[in-house]
């Protein structure tokens, strides 16, 4: 009879710790991961984007400024070279976020727009989704890769 009570209690013990690892896999592959397609879009063109800024060098403020808008405007380009366009549900869930946070923050010197555009410039180059929002990125309708041409 004990030995019965050790078999039954060893597999017991398998069966639940297959279930509670199975379990934890499961939630590693939440929805903060985008598809493997606009990642490795994303590293394409941030990759692209540096390139285009490589022979900059920023000595005042404002040149600094400008290297950081050549790499975001190189780095849309490309991605609507690669079928991606901004996701409206993105910029309409951002702009209700904003106003939300805006409240909260009253010291804050940063205007809506331009508060707006620091984050549009921190979604857009980023593989994973951030504070809830959508995903920056969806593909366009109509059109297809280059790697499907």
């Amino acid at each position: 009879m004990k030995k019965l009570a050790v078999v039954v209690a060893v597999i017991v013990s398998v069966y639940l710790g297959m279930h509670y690892f199975g379990s934890m896999q499961d939630g590693s592959k939440d929805s903060a991961t985008l598809d493997h397609a606009l990642v490795t879009a994303i590293d394409h063109c941030r990759d692209i984007s540096v390139r285009a800024t490589a022979s900059r060098t920023a000595i005042v403020e404002f040149q600094r400024l400008e290297i950081a808008g050549v790499q975001a405007s190189s780095f849309q380009r490309c991605m609507q070279d690669q079928g991606y366009q901004q996701n409206p549900d993105w910029l309409q869930q951002a702009r209700q976020q904003r106003s939300a946070n805006a409240g909260s923050a009253p010291s804050e010197a940063l205007s809506d727009e331009a508060a707006l555009e620091a984050m549009r410039r921190e979604h857009m180059n980023s593989v994973t989704l951030l504070q809830g929002l959508p995903s920056y990125w969806r593909k366009a309708s109509g059109t297809t890769t280059p790697a499907a041409k």
